[in-house]
């Protein structure tokens, strides 16, 4: 399997810290919060390789960065927050420009957690052909309203209903920025990108998924930080400050 972490976006919210510097490369804890996310993927046994999509403007420096790491940079091409692919396009963009036929687990750039992801990844492979979300209960559904998207499960833990930012929340599980893609899968993300679906936000490209090929949801332990604005920043460095 590969591995993706998707670092493209501008983070207007973080502004003005990422102005001069791409979220996931902000340090946590003294260290650049990517860096976290590197450990969990390189604890899979048979990843085969490490992809970061970045944009134009931070490129550079995430060059810098990852190739000491061993993580293959590539670059979107966009410098502005109204140039952006968004997040499904940064995805297909990666799967062409790098020949990606294995599957594929898409980790957005800006979450931190305890749970190790050998165990997401089983789970995922035990409900494939299924794509596989990792979801959360974060119990605060005045946030869920402003942030996040919120799953509906069944018995089995089958996503039945995929809602983004819903104004009356019917559930407190959220997507976590955690995606298992089956190889079988990819052409999946093609086919919703040509009939026209929205590409900013992938949680669109869930809720499209939802009834074929079907989604999974695994539910994640411990701890979860979603590096969204100041505060959870400021959060996330006080809880791993060393």
């Amino acid at each position: 399997m590969d591995a993706l972490v998707l670092a493209a976006g501008y983070s207007k919210r973080l502004e003005p810290l990422t102005l001069t510097c791409a979220k996931p490369l902000l340090p946590v804890g003294g260290r650049p919060m990517v860096e976290y996310l590197l450990e969990k993927l390189r604890a899979i046994p048979d990843l085969r390789r490490l992809l970061l999509v970045s944009n134009a403007k931070f490129y550079g420096d995430f060059v810098a960065w990852g190739r000491p790491h061993g993580v293959v940079i590539v670059n979107d091409g966009t410098r502005t927050n109204e140039e952006r692919l968004g997040a499904v396009r940064d995805i297909e963009l990666v799967i062409q420009t790098q020949q990606v036929t294995d599957d594929l687990l898409v980790v957005a750039g800006d979450n931190l957690f305890d749970a190790p992801l050998t165990g997401l990844v089983e789970e995922a492979r035990a409900h494939a052909p299924r794509v596989t979300i990792g979801v959360v209960d974060l119990q605060d559904r005045e946030l869920i309203r402003r942030r996040y998207g919120v799953v509906q499960l069944d018995a089995p833990g089958h996503v039945t209903e995929f809602f983004e930012k819903p104004d009356d929340p019917a559930t407190t599980l959220v997507s976590t920025g955690l995606y298992y893609f089956p190889g079988e899968q990819l052409k999946t993300i093609n086919a919703y990108i040509a009939r026209g679906g929205k590409t900013d936000n992938i949680g669109d490209l869930i809720h499209a998924l939802v009834h074929a090929p079907g989604v999974h949801a695994a539910r994640l332990p411990g701890r979860w930080f979603d590096i969204g604005d100041l505060a959870s920043y400021e959060q996330a460095n006080r809880t791993f400050r060393r």
